[in-house]
């Protein structure tokens, strides 16, 4: 089997490529960051469909990771050639699977055919897509290689009964799984989890005679809860009189000591206020003058940062022919700027047609030289090309438009010469005539650069020939100036008027201050609260004197009254019984728990007996599970023992094509896990170099394939496995490849130019 060629509509980040392979060794050699990794991908998703579709991962999700960047159609097509006939096969790919679509030609008829269906990868190298990646498809930076069910079902040549050897991962897995599931030691284990709750239930059994006397004990408890709380209640009751006799004789005392708080607020508030009115040194600023102010600080902001974008524009001209120091001394009017623009276009223009006049006179002067008749014919002849090359070039260039006019100036004399004119004196009027318009051109041309070169040196400026975006570029820079200075006199007037009213209420004048004028504003609001304050404390004060007689208050003892100490002890005796009646109901909760978990007891002891049943019964099972595992096993790894022989001589094969020795250092296991002898050891091969694990692994896949496809020879694809590889392994490389694409087709995606043939 080869790929003849494929095309790739929109594939990651390839859009309307073609590729065409031919049946032996293809270099693909191009810079990273290109696609090839892209390409390899596509070729596999043709044949195999994407992996990783449930996968949330763009890395991982293949679908996603493809995805076009640009849009539009997913997909493309694949030719391949399969025992002699040629196949052509299309898929396109929508967001889901159900959306994607897939046809499969006959590439000589052109006509559909159903020989192969989507799966079309397996059925042509009778591997699944995993198989597939650890054989004849090395990715980048993925050479090596482990057994799959179907790698060792194409190696027993069971291609057409595959279904025990396929199946073995599965049903060992299964097994596994149920072992796991079951396993004793393992506390996920059913039977662990049995074994567990039946400690828990000989624990509860055990436990009967501990409830029995923790119920006993808790009873006896409870009682003399009960007993505590009746003596409680009768002294919280006695308390309760004493209290309400007491009251009597201390309203008075409560009602001073509010006065007394009332008053202590009172002055709170009032040091409060006079203490904030003390911010301001020269009295409290007007609250709408302070807002004025406040509003031309914003204004100022505003001028502040015009004067610093224009700044910043000024500074990043890196190319400027002038900057603002320039126009210190004066700069030009608007007005002034614009004419010289006009003048600098009318004077381009005029240069532009100067070669058309001259040429035109040069074409009068040769005409007049000729023979009338001739000369007629010839120049219209040359005015045709003139005329055409004009009308082609227009669309593009100035130079189109010279041809153009010239055309037709040369096609005019031409008719007037062919017409045998015998008015010679128009002629030399003509003649004349445009003589003196080319002579008048160039003294307007030169007339229009002396006024330009004066108008530079009045204002210092740096003119450069042909470049009129210069006056453009100087009437925005102008126009700049003008905002700037105007912007600059209006911000330092606007800071001087406000630097004056800030410094009329006492304070230094900050650089912020929009800043300083809010700060003032808060601490009015301050002052303003403090005020509110002020006035609410007073009129408590003078409500409770309008409700009491406070002179009263001035012979009034808080020691006559012992309202305190009776509140006191109501309060703890409270705390007390509170307590007794949460302990009592505490109790009761676990007696009536404790009452609940006897009851249980001797459920549990039905659930013991029936639960020691069902353990054996796991425990045989398990054996049994257990044996059929290891006898599967070992069914598998005699099965995989016939083919490691030819597998091992065809790694000795390629290791030798490889390194040029022999690698009887290496052994491969029934697993197809490749290991090196080294000390008497066998060491796995991943702790060898990147090298050294890329060359073993492409020589393991070689291996495989060689062992696996017999008569018809499938492609073989490589991303790149020699990158690790030094100048000599190199070499090596590249006539490992030459040999090998002897019998297969190659395709080999390299960014190096050493394995460019």
């Amino acid at each position: 089997m080869r790929i003849v060629d494929c095309h790739i509509e929109n594939f990651g980040k390839l859009s309307d490529v073609s590729y065409n392979f031919d049946a032996g060794l293809n270099v693909i050699c191009e810079p990273n960051g290109t696609g090839k990794s892209t390409l390899a991908a596509f070729i596999k998703v043709m044949l195999f469909g994407f992996s990783g579709e449930k996968k949330r991962s763009d890395l991982e999700n293949e679908r996603k990771r493809f995805k076009p960047w640009q849009g539009g159609i997913y997909g493309g097509y694949l030719t391949f050639e399969y025992q002699g006939k040629a196949y052509k096969l299309v898929r396109t790919f929508g967001t889901k699977e159900i959306d994607d679509t897939f046809a499969l030609y006959d590439n000589k008829t052109n006509m559909e055919t159903n020989e192969f269906s989507n799966c079309i990868g397996e059925e042509l190298l009778m591997i699944d897509e995993s198989s597939f990646c650890r054989t004849v498809y090395i990715a980048a930076g993925d050479c090596e290689t482990e057994g799959t069910d179907k790698i060792s079902a194409k190696l027993g040549n069971l291609a057409d009964n595959t279904d025990d050897i396929n199946n073995y991962e599965t049903v060992s897995k299964r097994l596994g799984d149920i072992i796991n599931a079951m396993s004793p030691k393992r506390r996920t284990g059913s039977i662990y989890k049995k074994k567990d709750r039946l400690g828990e239930l000989k624990e509860n059994v055990r436990r009967g005679e501990a409830v029995d006397r923790t119920i006993s004990e808790l009873t006896i408890k409870r009682d003399e809860a009960g007993l505590r709380r009746d003596t409680l209640k009768k002294k919280q009751e006695k308390l309760q009189e004493q209290l309400d006799k007491e009251l009597a004789d201390t309203g008075l005392i409560n009602s001073k000591r509010s006065y007394e708080d009332i008053i202590k607020r009172v002055n709170a508030a009032k040091e409060k206020y006079a203490e904030s009115c003390d911010y301001f040194k020269n009295g409290i600023p007007n609250d709408e003058e302070l807002g004025e102010y406040i509003s031309k600080s914003v204004k100022l902001e505003g001028y502040k940062n015009n004067l610093t974008s224009i700044s910043r524009k000024n500074e990043n001209k890196e190319t400027a022919d002038f900057v603002f120091d320039s126009f210190q001394n004066g700069y030009p009017s608007e007005q002034e700027i614009d004419e010289h623009i006009s003048l600098y276009n009318m004077a381009r223009e005029r240069k532009n047609l100067l070669g058309t006049k001259k040429a035109s006179l040069l074409t009068f002067e040769i005409v007049s030289n000729k023979k009338e008749s001739n000369a007629g014919n010839i120049l219209m002849a040359v005015s045709i090309v003139f005329i055409i090359a004009g009308m082609f070039w227009t669309v593009s260039s100035m130079l189109g438009i010279v041809a153009l006019a010239l055309g037709v100036v040369i096609l005019a004399v031409g008719i007037i010469t062919s017409k045998k004119c015998k008015n010679k004196n128009a002629d030399n009027e003509g003649l004349l005539g445009l003589l003196h318009e080319i002579e008048a051109d160039e003294e307007y041309i030169q007339n229009a650069d002396k006024r330009l070169g004066d108008f530079a040196a009045k204002y210092k400026l740096t003119m450069r020939e042909d470049d009129a975006s210069y006056l453009y570029r100087l009437k925005s820079d102008v126009n700049d100036f003008k905002r700037y200075e105007s912007d600059r006199l209006e911000h330092d007037r606007l800071f001087e008027e406000i630097s004056t009213y800030i410094k009329g209420l006492g304070f230094d004048v900050s650089k912020d201050v929009h800043g300083q004028l809010l700060n003032f504003k808060d601490m009015m609001k301050e002052i303003s609260e403090a005020g509110k304050w002020c006035e609410r404390a007073e009129k408590e004060k003078n409500l409770f004197e309008a409700n009491h007689d406070v002179k009263m208050f001035k012979d009034i003892s808080e020691e006559k009254g012992s309202l305190d100490k009776y509140n006191s002890e109501l309060k703890s005796t409270a705390g007390e019984l509170e307590a007794a009646i949460e302990s009592i109901s505490q109790y009761n909760r676990q007696i009536d728990k404790n009452l609940e978990e006897r009851e249980l007891i001797s459920e549990d002891e039905a659930e013991l007996a029936a639960l020691s049943e069902e353990i054996a019964a796991d425990e045989k099972r398990l054996e049994v599970i257990t044996r059929t595992k290891e006898y599967l096993d070992r069914a598998k790894e005699s099965f995989t023992a016939r083919y490691m022989q030819p597998v091992m001589k065809g790694f000795e094969k390629y290791y030798n094509m490889l390194t040029g020795g022999d690698a009887k250092d290496y052994s491969i296991n029934a697993n197809l896990e490749v290991s090196k002898e080294e000390l008497g050891n066998y060491r796995d091969i991943k702790l060898l170099s990147s090298g050294y694990r890329s060359l073993i692994g492409v020589c393991m896949r070689m291996a495989l394939v060689e062992a696996m496809y017999k008569e018809e020879k499938p492609f073989v694809v490589f991303d790149d496995p020699f990158v690790y590889l030094d100048d000599d392994k190199a070499a090596c490389a590249k006539k490992f490849l030459e040999d090998i694409s002897m019998e297969y087709q190659v395709i080999y995606f390299t960014c190096s130019r050493r394995y460019l043939f």
